[in-house]
């Protein structure tokens, strides 16, 4: 398998994925037009939406991932079951999982599910797996959330997945990029689309 790290894609959104140490990273970063407080309550909505039921109260957020143009991938994805700890953080998700042509398998992700202030006002949500899956050895997502000004924020999402040895072996760099690296940074185009839509809708409503 070759190493992302020889090859960096960046795209005009400012994404890029790099294979190492058999884990693939990829990073996304974006500027959205609107306030900082405004991209937090879409933020808090993320939160509180994987607590209860993400595929159902999260649909916004996982828009146009299911489009298969050019190369990119069907990726069954549906949830069968939350359960979420707020004193220990501790987060279980039930998902059936699969790739077209593949039978999905039924799968419990245990995990912890984290939120975070810091002192310079970054907003942060983590996951991350704490025990391996049949497909999947570790698995952690962050999105971070910054204030550039009054008027415009800036948004990350860095996330590190390894897979199993034996879905490793056909797992290739090109299939990630066509599964994977497209919908996450689709997930961060919608959160931006999103908040601009609140923002915008904020602004004509202030105006009457």
């Amino acid at each position: 398998m070759a190493n992302f790290s020889q090859t960096m894609d960046v795209s005009p959104v400012g994404t890029f994925s790099e294979y190492k140490d058999g884990i693939f990273h990829t990073s996304c970063v974006m500027e959205i037009n609107a306030p900082y407080h405004v991209v937090k309550s879409v933020y808090l909505s993320i939160v509180e939406g994987m607590k209860s039921s993400p595929t159902k109260d999260l649909d916004w957020a996982f828009q146009n991932m299911s489009k298969t143009t050019g190369s990119r991938e069907e990726f069954l994805l549906r949830e069968e079951g939350v359960v979420y700890n707020p004193q220990s953080n501790k987060y279980q998700l039930k998902l059936k999982i699969g790739l077209k042509d593949h039978e999905p398998g039924l799968y419990t992700i245990n995990a912890n599910l984290k939120t975070q202030t810091y002192q310079n006002g970054k907003y942060e949500i983590s996951f991350r797996t704490t025990q391996k899956i049949k497909i999947m050895n570790s698995c952690g997502i962050t999105l971070h959330l910054m204030q550039k000004d009054a008027n415009t924020s800036v948004v990350c999402l860095h996330s590190d997945m390894s897979f199993s040895w034996l879905f490793n072996i056909f797992f290739t760099e090109k299939r990630y990029k066509n599964v994977l690296e497209w919908r996450l940074e689709q997930f961060l185009i919608n959160v931006k689309n999103r908040s601009e839509s609140h923002h915008k809708m904020v602004k004509t409503v202030n105006t009457l």
